[in-house]
């Protein structure tokens, strides 16, 4: 994994792929990572879920992570009526808020998603050997929005960058996705992120002092 995980994310599907890493039972477990892992029912770490649904490997998937790669493709070909963006706003200190926008095609049939909302960082836990990437930090409460075709609708979340966050600014990356409403299993409709490395000379905050007008 430790040269698996590195390659998919930042080569092989850099744009592409919203990749999570829910530690369990370790310095880096939160409480919706241990709730989200008991709804699932994995037996073995690491297991990989792909698009919300049952259909995960029990075992390292080798270099280059083909088993990933197939499944990653047969999740793009299925088509989807759902569309996602994700912005943040700097509401004060440490306070951010993040809105997922979550709309359908006029062409989709209407129905409920259920929407989550979080963060990642990179190099957490910390291990000299092991480059951890995209650790889920915090994800909000999830949130039912009933959608029709062509209406978009804004679902927001706050959080609060604890010193960890901090110290890992460059590497924070804002997630959402728009799932069926179960509380575990289910169909991943649409999902999308929003790297924080865009923020880091000041714009969001107003401090151009980094800036060089042309």
């Amino acid at each position: 994994m430790r040269l698996v995980v590195p390659q998919f994310i930042t080569e092989t599907y850099p744009n592409e792929v919203v990749f999570l890493s829910e530690h369990v039972s370790d310095a880096a477990s939160i409480a919706w990572n241990e709730t989200r892992a008991n709804l699932y029912a994995l037996g073995y770490i690491p297991s990989t879920v792909f698009g919300c649904d049952p259909d995960y490997a029990l075992d390292y998937p080798g270099v280059p992570p083909t088993p990933w790669i197939t499944r990653v493709e047969t999740e793009r070909a299925v088509p989807t009526d759902i569309t996602m963006t994700l912005s943040t706003h700097k509401v004060s200190g440490n306070d951010w808020r993040f809105t997922a926008q979550v709309c359908m095609e006029s062409t989709g049939i209407a129905r409920t998603v259920r929407v989550f909302i979080g963060y990642t960082i990179d190099d957490y836990p910390v291990n000299p050997t092991y480059p951890y990437l995209a650790t889920v930090r915090n994800v909000g409460a999830f949130e039912d929005v009933e959608l029709d075709p062509d209406e978009c609708l804004d679902v927001e979340r706050e959080f609060t960058f604890t010193q960890v966050d901090i110290d890992r600014w460059a590497s924070i990356v804002g997630v959402a996705w728009a799932q069926t409403p179960n509380p575990g299993f289910g169909e991943a409709y649409q999902a999308t992120k929003n790297p924080f490395l865009l923020l880091t000379d000041g714009f969001e905050s107003g401090d151009l002092s980094g800036w060089d007008l042309p």
